[in-house]
């Protein structure tokens, strides 16, 4: 039998999964659920863990402990951005800063609906067509790694 096959076959869709270490003794993990999503949710997942032995101070922790997003398309150029609430952060008093202690964990998550698919009401529309995108950001502060999916329309 012979089989022939006309093009190249899509993409597996798979989770994308980087690790960084912004600071000494910490590591952050991100993930996306998908690497190529046509309808439905598009879900972040983070992990910023003390992988040392003394407790570290998470600066961001005085203004926001939630993850804040930007995607970016294949040229860089920035398409999404979530609004970023206007707080005075300069110089928090320094009872307010949080540690993670050595082996703790702090998560937070983000989530995006492509306009043509249904699902959770509490993740931001995404309304942008087939394309190669990235995903980055921050979260207390720490620079998120970079997570590359694909919008197959």
């Amino acid at each position: 039998m012979l089989i022939a096959a006309c093009g190249a076959a899509p993409a597996a869709d798979v989770p994308v999964i980087r690790t960084s270490q912004p600071a000494p003794g910490l590591q952050m993990t991100a993930t996306l659920d998908h690497s190529r999503v046509q309808a439905g949710a598009l879900d972040l997942r983070l992990a910023l863990k003390n992988t040392g032995t003394s407790p570290v101070s998470l600066p961001g922790s005085y203004c926001r402990v939630t993850p804040i997003t930007s995607i970016q398309d294949s040229k860089g150029a920035v398409v999404w951005s979530e609004p970023i609430p206007m707080l005075e952060c300069a110089n928090p008093p320094a009872g307010l800063i949080q540690s993670i202690g050595p082996g703790e964990e702090r998560t937070g998550s983000y989530c995006w609906l492509l306009s043509s698919g249904g699902g959770a009401t509490s993740c931001s529309l995404l309304t942008l067509p087939s394309g190669t995108y990235r995903v980055t950001g921050s979260f207390y502060d720490y620079p998120i790694p970079a997570l590359d999916f694909q919008i197959a329309r």
